[in-house]
């Protein structure tokens, strides 16, 4: 709607899992595997946007896990370092893990039930911004068709 802030959406994306590979390339920490003991994750704040949305994901969890948080940080980067480190799973966006992927630094260690769709959109104030903010902005709306 109106109000002080105009948004565009920029795209979706996913929040999936993540964690290092072992030497068969397979995930070290698997939510679908058939691992009773802990699995350990690293997590956000909860009163974070992405901290909420793992939280949704695992209070609808397609099975019973005992996940440990291992180490907290509000920045997905941070998160995604210390999965490549072996420290255990991250929920990070899918489009911050596309090289780590494809390179077998990272591996994805659950199926769709353990991942959420990610909007991500832009907010601006009404007011005028600086003319290059302004043309830039104009240039977003055209591109992603401007959202009312």
């Amino acid at each position: 709607g109106s109000g002080q802030f105009q948004q565009l959406a920029l795209g979706s994306e996913q929040l999936i899992p993540v964690c290092r590979a072992n030497d068969e390339g397979e995930p070290e920490f698997d939510l679908d595997g058939t691992t009773l003991g802990t699995l350990p994750y690293l997590g956000y704040p909860s009163d974070i946007y992405l901290g909420r949305s793992v939280t949704k994901i695992l209070r609808n969890a397609p099975k019973p896990l005992n996940l440990q948080l291992a180490f907290e940080s509000s920045l997905a980067d941070s998160l995604k370092v210390m999965a490549i480190q072996g420290m255990g799973i991250a929920w990070v966006p899918s489009f911050s893990v596309q090289e780590e992927l494809r390179q077998g630094f990272l591996v994805a260690c659950g199926g769709n039930a353990w991942r959420a769709p990610l909007k991500v959109c832009l907010y601006r104030c009404n007011r005028n911004l600086a003319p290059c903010a302004e043309v830039f902005w104009t240039a977003l709306a055209q591109r992603c068709g401007s959202n009312p």
